[in-house]
């Protein structure tokens, strides 16, 4: 994971004056065993990347970026996934 983020494909940013802490970017590149399109993983990946900051998160909602088209002609999409601390469940 710290191999993608370093290649951009995820990104931390803290929030404030929002109702969520943190907005996790993800980018839909694949890898074997990884897919970013899918919803479930895309929350694990954002809760396990905030596991220290945040041990009670709550994935709250996300916001879908389409960036065009990769070259072997599927979407190219970024996700930012919404993360509050704390969450009641």
């Amino acid at each position: 994971m710290r191999a993608m983020e370093s290649a951009g494909e995820l990104a931390v940013t803290p929030e404030t004056g929002k109702p969520y802490d943190y907005t996790v970017k993800i980018l839909n590149r694949r890898d074997i065993g990884y897919n970013p399109d899918d919803l479930d993983q895309r929350k694990k990946t954002a809760l396990l990347l905030l596991k220290d900051q945040c041990p009670n998160g709550s994935v709250i909602g996300e916001t879908v970026v389409n960036t065009g088209t990769y070259g072997i002609g599927t979407p190219a999409r970024a996700y930012f996934v919404q993360v509050k601390c704390n969450a009641s469940t």
